[in-house]
C-alpha cells in the first residue's frame, strides 16, 4: 500500500484487510480516491498514524481498541505532535 502525502510504501500482511481500523482505512480511500486511481493501493493517512495502528494489529494488549474511531485516534496522534 501507498501511505501519506509523499505516498511511502509499505509491504503489508493479508490479515491487516480483517481488521476493522483498516477496513475503516479502505474506505476512506474509496471516498477519496474511488475505484479509478492509476496508482496501487493509496490510503489518505499519516505515515506516523499507519504505523502506530498497523503496530498494534494484533497485538492482545493492543493500545487502540479494535472498535475505536479512526478519526479519535488521528486526534490522539495529533495531540502527540503528528500530523495528518
Amino acid at each position: 500500500v501507498y501511505v501519506g502525502k509523499e505516498r511511502r510504501r509499505f509491504i503489508i500482511p493479508a490479515t491487516y484487510f480483517n481488521h476493522s481500523l483498516f477496513r475503516t482505512l479502505l474506505e476512506k480511500a474509496e471516498e477519496e480516491y474511488g475505484f479509478g486511481h492509476q496508482m496501487g493501493l493509496t490510503l489518505p493517512c499519516d505515515e506516523v498514524v499507519f504505523e502506530y495502528l498497523t503496530s498494534t494489529f494484533g497485538k492482545e494488549d493492543c493500545a487502540v481498541p479494535a472498535n475505536s474511531k479512526l478519526d479519535e485516534i488521528i486526534d490522539l496522534k495529533k495531540a502527540m505532535g503528528s500530523a495528518y
